[in-house]
């Protein structure tokens, strides 16, 4: 069985069964690491390993369910992989409109893919959606597009009114769909304005520009999955340095948005106020 993985130069194996991690340095319910190993239980699904950030192993429990398996390899593993390769993951969607590189962070529920979305039905050029890598090149960070789809809900897909060839369903009882857009650029590109997305309880949206350590720890905070790095403390002290790049090169804003909105009335506000 081939699985969908946005790094194509990791090896990926199905095996008969995966051997705990001894020793874990941090775990929850469902995911147990060490600096160089990661493994999440997917339950009755699969249980799901990354070593060395090079290689992934998979023990499919019952009747495999592709979707499913494929939906945390492009989310967690992937974000587990990053950071075991020190490649410092936003969790953010990334774009380029009117000229100017957007990188959009938020938790989950922000509307992110949905503004992402928005913005390439109007002309924009996509380039990752929820994981966004970041290199560091001559001292640059660099946004590197490994993405090929974004993941929208139903109502996002009928209300942007997004052709029906252009999606695949991720799995019919989630109401969620794979909108599949190839991306232009193969080279890491530098992001021009970084924008962290709250969804929030108020009735007109809310833009204002960080500075200072407010700035930094914005961006600290939307590392994907950065739980993890409690267990990955040399690689916690390396993404340090970057972020602080990051946080004195580019330009970030917040913006509160309500949280019933139409994408339009968000992307007007972004275009007017920051691009």
């Amino acid at each position: 069985m081939k699985f969908r993985f946005l790094l194509h130069d990791v090896i990926i194996d199905v095996v008969e069964k995966i051997e705990p991690i001894d020793c874990p340095i941090y775990e929850d319910a469902f995911v147990h690491l060490t600096p160089n190993s990661f493994q999440i239980n997917i339950p009755q699904v699969a249980t799901i390993s990354a070593q060395n950030g090079t290689e992934i192993q998979i023990q499919i429990h019952g009747e495999p369910q592709q979707e499913i398996i494929e939906l945390y390899l492009n989310g967690s593993v992937l974000g587990a992989i990053l950071h075991q390769r020190g490649i410092l993951p936003m969790h953010a969607s990334s774009f380029i409109y009117s000229g100017k590189t957007i990188l959009l962070c938020g938790n989950s529920g922000a509307g992110k893919s949905t503004t992402t979305a928005a913005f390439c039905l109007q002309g924009g050029e996509f380039l990752t959606d929820d994981i966004t890598p970041l290199i560091f090149q001559d001292g640059v960070p660099r946004i590197s597009p490994i993405s090929d789809s974004l993941k929208l809900w139903k109502d996002t897909v009928d209300e942007l009114e997004i052709p029906s060839q252009k999606l695949r369903e991720i799995q019919p009882e989630r109401n969620k769909f794979y909108y599949s857009l190839e991306s232009k650029h193969t080279s890491p590109i530098a992001p021009d304005v970084i924008i962290h997305l709250i969804s929030s309880d108020i009735e007109i949206i809310e833009v204002r520009e960080l500075s200072g350590t407010e700035k930094f720890e914005s961006l600290l905070n939307q590392v994907y999955r950065n739980e993890y790095l409690d267990g990955m403390k040399e690689v916690k002290a390396e993404y340090l340095h970057p972020l602080i790049q990051l946080s004195n090169e580019v330009p970030v804003f917040e913006i509160k948005r309500p949280r019933k909105i139409d994408p339009s009335e968000l992307i007007k506000k972004i275009s007017d106020t920051i691009l």
